[in-house]
């Protein structure tokens, strides 16, 4: 996402937070993320930037609540990739 379109959302919320965007560069793909979504720590030292954090796709859903949440119900998440005993709901899927 854009960094000015991250900011108009920052200012409307009242954040206070520096944000940061990779967009229009190679960085995504430099990291190994390509076109996913990957999580990564960055913590500076001075100039000195350091990864020492990265999860993605499967190490991240712990972030998201309500996956969480569907991960405990007999239907669980009903993705696409979930192997769904035959008369479980099949679709939609909310993944």
């Amino acid at each position: 996402m854009p960094l000015a379109q991250i900011e108009a959302y920052k200012a409307r919320m009242g954040w206070t937070v520096p944000f940061v965007s990779s967009h229009g560069t190679s960085f995504a793909d430099d990291c190994g993320a390509g076109g996913g979504f990957m999580l990564s720590v960055f913590p500076r030292d001075g100039e000195d930037v350091y990864r020492t954090y990265n999860t993605t796709s499967r190490g991240v859903d712990r972030l998201v609540f309500v996956n969480s949440i569907l991960d405990l119900t007999p239907y669980g998440r009903q993705e696409d990739w979930e192997d769904s005993p035959p008369g479980w709901p099949q679709h939609p899927t909310y993944g």
